[in-house]
């Protein structure tokens, strides 16, 4: 599974997306009212994808609508995992394309909607990783998977306390014995670092 990033949206390349992502069938993923939106499930693990390449204003009324209802049909002891490419909170900069760092937009308007609900939020589209602890939620940025690195950040948002800058990685989710283990890792696979996520 995927969700769509900024640059899978220029020149019709949501096409090429939704042909590799958008057809996937499996008993646990429910499509929304696009294929951009999903929620898959096993267990009591939830990961539900957002159609967020660039922010709030992505994500259609039809597609809000749907997340509100799947996520109450969550069990208040399940975990749930959000996936999107832009960010909510994240540290970073400013430069002639704008402001990247917390984005407003997606704080305000989006985040509401699953704050008492999510256990986890998985970002990319800042080329860091960071482990953020706001609001009750964890909130992780990981676009360190082969794009060029971001200068170094000129802010540092108010729940970071774990940031790494010039270094190419994952993130890796794991279930185990009813706990969420999250580790970031390096390109070799050896950890850089890691927590444990219980209910």
């Amino acid at each position: 599974m995927s969700v769509i990033g900024n640059h899978d949206r220029y020149l019709d390349g949501q096409i090429f997306w939704k042909s590799i992502f958008g057809n996937i069938v499996d008993k646990n993923i429910i499509y929304g009212p696009t294929s951009f939106v999903w929620h898959y499930s096993f267990k009591n693990f939830h990961f539900i994808g957002l159609n967020l390449p660039c922010g709030f204003y992505n994500m259609s009324f039809k597609e809000i609508k749907w997340l509100k209802q799947e996520l109450n049909k969550i069990p208040e002891d399940n975990f749930t995992v959000i996936l999107s490419h832009s960010f909510f909170y994240s540290s970073g900069y400013k430069d002639i394309t704008g402001k990247w760092f917390d984005n407003n937009g997606n704080i305000k308007k989006i985040a509401p909607i699953f704050y008492k609900k999510a256990d986890l939020v998985v970002s990319g589209h800042n080329h860091y990783m960071e482990w953020i602890e706001q609001d009750n939620l964890i909130w992780v940025i990981i676009g360190a998977m082969g794009g060029k690195p971001d200068p170094t950040p000129s802010f540092i948002t108010k729940g970071s306390k774990w940031f790494l800058k010039d270094q190419f990685g994952f993130f890796l989710i794991e279930a185990k014995e009813e706990n969420i283990h999250c580790s970031f890792l390096d390109q070799f696979g050896n950890i850089l670092f890691s927590k444990i996520i219980k209910k």
